[in-house]
C-alpha cells in the first residue's frame, strides 16, 4: 500500500463552525443574563411631602449643594437617597458640621410619617449647631 506523502496540498482549520458556537454563546448569555441596578443612584424614595399654599421653590443651584433628609412613611431615614439608621445620621451631620456648619439640609418628610421622626432629624441638627435647616414641600392648590 502506498501513502501519499506529498505536501502539496495546504492544509487549513474551518474557523466558520467555531464563530457560529461563539456567537451562539454570546446571544445565549446576553438574553438569560440580569442586569443589577445599584441601589444607592438609582433609588427613588416614594414620598408624599405636604402641599403648602404660596410656596416658592428655591433654585437648583441651592439645592444640589444641600444635604436632603429625607423619612418615609415606614419612619426610614435616608441621606441624599441613601437609607441609613439614625445613628449614621448622627454621625455624617456631625462630621459634616465640623467642616461647614452653614451647609443648608433639606428635611423631605413624607405626610404618613411620624412627626417624632422628623422632629428627632431637627432637634438632631440642632444639637449639632446646623441652623440652615428647611422643610420640603410642594406648591399647594
Amino acid at each position: 500500500m502506498q501513502i501519499n506523502t506529498d505536501d502539496s496540498e495546504e492544509r487549513s482549520i474551518d474557523l466558520a463552525p467555531l464563530l457560529d458556537c461563539i456567537f451562539l454563546l454570546l446571544i445565549f448569555f446576553m438574553v438569560t443574563t440580569t442586569f443589577k441596578l445599584d441601589r444607592t443612584e438609582h433609588l427613588d424614595i416614594p414620598l408624599n411631602v405636604p402641599r403648602v399654599a404660596g410656596y416658592e421653590q428655591s433654585s437648583q443651584e441651592q439645592q444640589t449643594k444641600a444635604l436632603t433628609i429625607s423619612v418615609d412613611r415606614r419612619g426610614q431615614y435616608f441621606l441624599n437617597k441613601i437609607e441609613c439608621g439614625l445613628v449614621d445620621l448622627h454621625r455624617i451631620l456631625r462630621k459634616d458640621a465640623a467642616v461647614n456648619p452653614e451647609r443648608k439640609i433639606v428635611l423631605a418628610g413624607d405626610r404618613l410619617a411620624a412627626f417624632e421622626q422628623i422632629a428627632e432629624v431637627m432637634n438632631l441638627c440642632h444639637l449639632l449647631g446646623l441652623t440652615n435647616v428647611s422643610v420640603k414641600v410642594e406648591r399647594g392648590e
